[in-house]
């Protein structure tokens, strides 16, 4: 079958085309058309589906709800998110907006308490900064609650590659507490770190160079909001000055009398000096048994 065709006859359109009105017979089959959002259709109606990039409508020609621009630019920036007045939905007090003539939005269903373009101020009767990150609007003359306060610990901590390190959120304030980490440089935190507590801690197993920055505890309860912030130093720590490793077979299954030899294997970048007898290379030897033992430099595959 040629491009666009399929089925015994070739009277099918191929996946990624439909078939229009004009021609002999069947019609054309031709690509659909999607603006650029969806490589699959419908191939006898053209109806697109499963629309990519936030876009939907029969043919993907609009930014789904929550969502503003011009589906039919046809790249995948197309649709941008609400931000009513920010995009995390803990502050997004409109769930749905509408693209302007020229450009921008405005959120078209402010939830009670809000107002504005993008339901950025607080209504009359009512108090707070829908601006900041967990913040609210308030009716006026609420009895005062006591205030968060929010500490990290440790507030600074300077550890070596590799080292585990766990930062706490520690809150005193009226429950319920909801907890989030961000770091202050804007970037994700790292998929490594764990979450434990419900939120409280932020535990590094390992910890790597790229993973330092000042991190970002912010915690609220149903009227505040308030963060603390722990900066974390991580340091290339030095390579180890010798490197020891027991060669296989480290197990062995022999009778009472035989001969046994474990091969020890020692690297570092200076020349290494007599052998311990402690540790994994020998041990304390049981009377009787002898080490393998010399003076000056040893190698790799030093016999103990």
């Amino acid at each position: 079958c040629p491009p666009a065709y399929q089925g015994l006859s070739c009277q099918d359109c191929a996946a990624g085309y439909t078939r229009t009105g004009g021609g002999l017979y069947l019609g054309h089959c031709t690509l659909c058309e999607c603006n650029g959002h969806s490589e699959s259709c419908h191939p006898e109606t053209g109806t697109c589906s499963h629309c990519l990039h936030h876009a939907a409508g029969e043919f993907c020609e609009r930014c789904a709800p929550g969502y503003y621009g011009d589906a039919t630019a046809g790249t995948p920036e197309d649709c941008q998110p609400c931000a009513c007045p920010l995009p995390d939905p803990e502050n997004q007090f409109s769930r749905t907006c509408e693209s302007l003539e020229g450009g921008g939005y405005r959120c078209t269903v402010c939830e009670p308490g809000y107002t504005g373009q993008y339901c950025e101020q607080c209504a009359s009767g009512y108090t707070g900064n829908p601006n900041i990150h967990g913040q609210k609007c308030l009716p006026l003359g609420l009895p005062k609650q006591p205030r968060l306060v929010v500490r990290i610990h440790p507030s600074r901590t300077a550890v070596s590659q590799g080292s585990e390190v766990t930062l706490r959120c520690q809150v005193s304030g009226e429950p319920p507490h909801f907890f989030y980490w961000s770091r202050e440089d804007g970037h994700p935190v790292p998929s490594t770190a764990q979450r434990r507590e419900q939120g409280v801690e932020l535990h590094f197993a390992s910890i790597r160079p790229s993973e330092a920055g000042v991190y970002v505890c912010t915690c609220r309860n149903p009227h505040f909001t308030n963060s603390s912030r722990s900066e974390v130093v991580v340091t290339e720590g030095p390579s180890k000055a010798i490197s020891v490793t027991v060669e296989e077979q480290k197990v062995q299954n022999v009778k009472a009398g035989s001969d046994v030899t474990f091969l020890c294997t020692a690297r570092s970048k200076v020349s290494l000096w007599g052998v311990g007898e402690r540790g994994k290379c020998g041990g304390i030897l049981a009377k009787g048994r002898q080490k393998s033992s010399r003076s000056g430099p040893r190698g790799p595959g030093e016999t103990c």
